[in-house]
């Protein structure tokens, strides 16, 4: 008898530890699997997590990482595209791709203004 209660106990305790161990590993894997799509330049990726501890405060970073790359590539998207009259994001003062693309609008805009000036001089 003391052996069937202490299988029980041992299973019981197996399952409880693997329900507890995947309240934290599912939600990493999903942002592991969010970091693999943005690697892969895919902007367009929903983090749906939130919670009050550490892997909340991860997916909210996740989020706003998600956010400032999706941003950066609407503004090359749109400098690409010979659009320069919008406003580029920049998130800080360390932020270089923020910055780089700054830089590109405003030699963008410099290239195209000598073009013009030039055509009306031809």
């Amino acid at each position: 008898m003391m052996v069937v209660s202490l299988l029980i106990v041992i299973i019981v305790g197996v399952i409880a530890a693997f329900l507890f161990a995947n309240t934290f590993t599912r939600p990493i894997r999903s942002l592991i699997d969010i970091a693999d799509q943005l690697a892969l330049g895919v902007v367009d990726v929903a983090i749906t997590y939130t919670g009050i501890n550490e892997i909340g405060h991860l997916a909210d970073t996740f989020r706003n990482m998600a956010e400032n790359t999706k941003e950066n590539a609407k503004a090359v998207s749109k400098i690409a595209a010979g659009d320069i009259a919008f406003e580029v994001f920049v998130a800080s003062d360390k932020d270089v791709e923020g910055h780089a693309l700054v830089q590109m609008k405003d030699h963008v805009f410099l290239v195209h203004s000598e073009y013009r000036h030039v055509k009306t001089h031809i």
